[in-house]
């Protein structure tokens, strides 16, 4: 996913003007707020997701003080996507990424169980219901032009 945004970024900086600077800077502009909103939109349907499901598969009772424990959690617990962040500098093989997904995913779930208390079959399924939410939308994303 920020693997995406990475390669969208390189290949914004790698394309050369026409001689006009302040097109290439306009362009740079451009190119740098689609990605911040692609990764926002992304970021919007993985917590609707996430609170949906929190809500109707967990069957959570309504209490926003809960819901913003949750929200931290799974704040907290994705932290090591900052490692992604690297790739900006170091180059990585494609594992690292699906790896640092992975290990999200998981840390996601033990929040949520920890927060919930619910099993961690339930846990795993709103989790993963909500990664593949933001995945897809990634996707969808990356192919309309």
């Amino acid at each position: 996913a920020a693997h995406n945004y990475v390669v969208r970024i390189s290949v914004s900086k790698n394309n050369k003007a026409d001689g006009d600077s302040s097109r290439s800077t306009l362009s740079t502009i451009c190119n740098c707020s689609e990605v911040l909103g692609d990764a926002l939109l992304g970021n919007i349907i993985f917590t609707a997701m996430l609170l949906l499901g929190v809500r109707y598969i967990l069957k959570f009772s309504f209490d926003i003080t809960r819901y913003r424990q949750i929200l931290l959690a799974i704040i907290i617990s994705s932290y090591v996507k900052l490692f992604l962040l690297t790739m900006m500098v170091w180059e990585f093989p494609s594992s690292a990424i699906f790896i640092v997904e992975t290990f999200v995913l998981s840390s996601n779930v033990v929040a949520l169980r920890v927060v919930t208390r619910f099993p961690k079959a339930h846990c795993v399924g709103v989790c993963f219901m909500a990664h593949a939410a933001k995945h897809l939308t990634e996707r969808w994303l990356m192919w309309t032009p």
